[in-house]
């Protein structure tokens, strides 16, 4: 058995080192390359 951990999309809050607990926040352009390029495998 496989076991695939993944982490969530990159986010600007993420890219700034900022923590946001507020609201979720939409993953940026790279991490929207990221999460495609993680289901194509």
């Amino acid at each position: 058995m496989k076991l695939y951990v993944i982490r969530h999309g990159l986010t600007n809050c993420n890219k700034e080192n900022k923590y946001n607990c507020r609201y979720d926040e939409d993953i940026n352009e790279i991490g929207v390359v990221s999460v495609k390029y993680i289901r194509g495998k």
